[in-house]
């Protein structure tokens, strides 16, 4: 979820990030003493990466991954890991986002916080 998390954050490199690590041919990994689990899209299928964060509606937004992915600004939940608050963000923009990035049919110009997430909330 693309969310504003209370409290401290901890971060995991996860065996994904340590392979790329290791492809760059910079780092020799110790995969087991140093990988974290990554819960976050853990066993949601192809989908979770290939299909838009929301389904836009016509006067809603809606997820296949509520538990990850939300559509009401500043609704409150806790994070994936069980061990933070967080809160959805989401901003209205000057311009309309591409088309790829629209989440809402209504208002094409609203989207998450983060360029790099896919403006997913």
């Amino acid at each position: 979820m693309t969310l504003s998390q209370e409290g401290d954050s901890s971060r995991i490199l996860s065996t994904i990030t340590l392979a790329l690590f290791e492809d760059s041919g910079w780092y020799k990994v110790n995969y087991g003493a140093k990988a974290g689990v990554l819960v976050w899209g853990r066993d949601k299928g192809c989908t979770f990466v290939t299909e838009k964060c929301l389904k836009p509606q016509d006067y809603q937004s809606v997820s296949q991954f509520p538990d990850h992915f939300c559509s009401i600004s500043g609704e409150g939940f806790c994070s994936i890991d069980r061990l933070h608050r967080g809160i959805c963000s989401i901003s209205q923009y000057q311009s309309q986002l591409e088309d790829f990035f629209q989440y809402w049919k209504t208002k094409p110009q609203m989207g998450g916080t983060d360029q790099y997430a896919d403006y997913c909330p």
